[in-house]
């Protein structure tokens, strides 16, 4: 390739010369090109264009053959020795910028570990009455390579302290967002006894699934919440583009802000005047699948993790 690529660039020079010319090569194997071989189509095409030019190869050794290397490498260029740092394979501005969030099981059981690790420490005297009374403790129980979030044990399973949200939280990824049927409950508690424990777990698993109204046979409680929940950013993006002009109002006095072309307060969603859209929030949050509907204060802890709006 290195030689036609130089006899086609030099053409006007070397075809049909008076004298032949010498073709340096550090290629041992180009000096045997007039010799018979089995070529594929592609090399007895070139073969048919070296007619054209009368030359001569000569071999020499690479270590020896400075001068190719030094047109093809001159030291007072960049050799490149730098080229891969601070390289952006995929730049963001070539993602399409969605409302929607797509987790893995993995990401969301990574998050309910580290709510679990964030109520332990804020219920860090419990835990140590614990420590005597359920036999939990801080040691991990793997080793490494194999590490595990620091955290409340008892026999390797993260200890959950007395906080209603988590443990429905908790319960609902594990027997209610498997798949479109519930799982039954020696399953629900093989589970969730993988990795989790509290007092009592047994008796609150049977309670939770009690109160599921798809356990039942009520078909139509049959399990649509992440559509749901995706229905609903929808729903408040499309509300905040109608209502552009209020939202503006409120940047200043509410300390809003866009970004991305989402109305936020701090991390929260703000929802626009419309009546209907907060009813369907709360309708949601307040009646969705899990033990019992929630009270005022559980129900305003679940709408404010997301949504705001003036006065909620």
């Amino acid at each position: 390739m290195a030689v036609i690529k130089a006899l086609q660039n030099w053409r006007p020079h070397l075809t049909w010369t008076p004298h032949p010319f010498t073709l340096i090569t550090d290629h041992a194997n180009l000096t045997f090109w007039k010799h018979p071989w089995k070529v594929n189509r592609c090399v007895a095409r070139w073969f048919a264009e070296l007619q054209d030019y009368w030359f001569e190869i000569k071999h020499v050794p690479g270590k020896t053959h400075t001068t190719a290397d030094f047109l093809s490498r001159p030291f007072i260029e960049d050799k490149g020795e730098q080229d891969n740092e601070d390289v952006v394979v995929l730049p963001p501005e070539l993602f399409v910028k969605a409302a929607i969030q797509v987790f893995d099981i993995d990401s969301i059981f990574g998050e309910l570990d580290e709510a679990v690790v964030d109520a332990q420490a804020q219920h860090r005297p419990l835990m140590k009455a614990w420590q005597e009374e359920h036999n939990v403790t801080t040691i991990s129980t793997r080793q490494p390579p194999y590490g595990e979030i620091p955290g409340w044990r008892k026999e390797g399973r993260l200890v959950v302290p007395p906080d209603l949200s988590l443990k429905q939280k908790i319960m609902f990824h594990i027997h209610d967002a498997v798949g479109p049927k519930h799982l039954n409950l020696a399953k629900t508690l093989r589970q969730t006894l993988q990795s989790y424990w509290w007092p009592n777990i047994k008796e609150w698993a049977m309670k939770y699934m009690k109160n599921c109204e798809q356990c039942h046979g009520n078909a139509s409680a049959i399990r649509t919440t992440s559509a749901t929940h995706v229905t609903l950013l929808l729903k408040v993006h499309e509300a905040q583009k109608e209502h552009c002009i209020t939202l503006e109002d409120w940047s200043t006095p509410h300390s809003i802000k866009e970004e991305q072309g989402s109305w936020l307060k701090d991390r929260q969603l703000v929802v626009p005047p419309d009546k209907e859209l907060k009813r369907r929030i709360l309708q949601v949050l307040h009646n969705a699948p899990t033990a019992g509907h929630p009270g005022r204060d559980e129900t305003f802890t679940q709408v404010s993790h997301a949504y705001w709006w003036p006065g909620m």
